[in-house]
C-alpha cells in the first residue's frame, strides 16, 4: 500500500512540472524560410560592431598584445595537459607551446619564422583570428562574408 501511494505521488510531482512547462515558439515555423530585415548589415558593418565591441580606437592603437593560458592537447587519444603564451608586437610574433611531450616555440622577426620543430610551421598567428581585429578598415584587409555553405 505505501508503495502504490508513494509511486502515485512520484507521478503527479513528475507530470506536475513537465505540464507546468510550456514549449517558446519559434518565430518561424517553416523551414527555410528567414525573417526579413530592412536594413541587413553588410560584413563591412558586422566587423565595425566588432571592433567597437572591444574598444574601437583603443583596440586599433594597441601596439603589442600578450596572450597566455592553458590546454589539453591530444595525443594518441590522451589529452594531456599543457600551456601557451603569444606576444604579438606588429607583425612580429612569438608562439610558445609548453608540453611535457613535445614543447613548440615558433618567432617571426618580420622577416623569417623560426620553428623548434625542424620542417614544422604553425601558419602566421598574425594573421588568424583577433589579432586581425585591428585591421578592419585599413587598405589591404577586405572584408567579405563567408561563401555559402552549400557550395563546396
Amino acid at each position: 500500500m505505501k508503495q502504490v501511494l508513494l509511486f502515485t505521488a512520484i507521478v503527479l510531482s513528475i507530470s506536475s512540472a513537465a505540464f507546468s512547462q510550456t514549449a517558446a515558439k519559434p518565430a518561424n515555423t517553416e523551414p527555410g524560410i528567414a525573417t526579413i530585415k530592412t536594413s541587413d548589415p553588410t560584413p563591412i558593418d558586422l566587423a565595425n560592431a566588432a571592433v567597437t565591441a572591444h574598444g574601437g580606437t583603443k583596440l586599433k592603437a594597441m601596439k603589442t598584445l600578450f596572450i597566455k593560458g592553458s590546454l589539453d592537447l591530444n595525443v594518441f587519444n590522451q589529452a594531456t595537459p599543457a600551456t601557451f603564451a603569444t606576444a604579438i608586437s606588429g607583425e612580429k610574433y612569438s608562439f610558445i607551446i609548453n608540453s611535457a611531450l613535445q614543447p613548440l616555440k615558433q618567432v617571426y622577426d618580420g622577416q623569417e619564422t623560426y620553428s623548434s620543430m625542424q620542417g614544422f610551421s604553425l601558419p602566421p598567428v598574425t594573421s588568424l583570428g583577433f589579432p586581425l581585429l585591428p585591421k578592419v578598415g585599413t587598405t589591404g584587409y577586405i572584408v567579405t562574408a563567408l561563401a555559402d555553405p552549400k557550395k563546396k
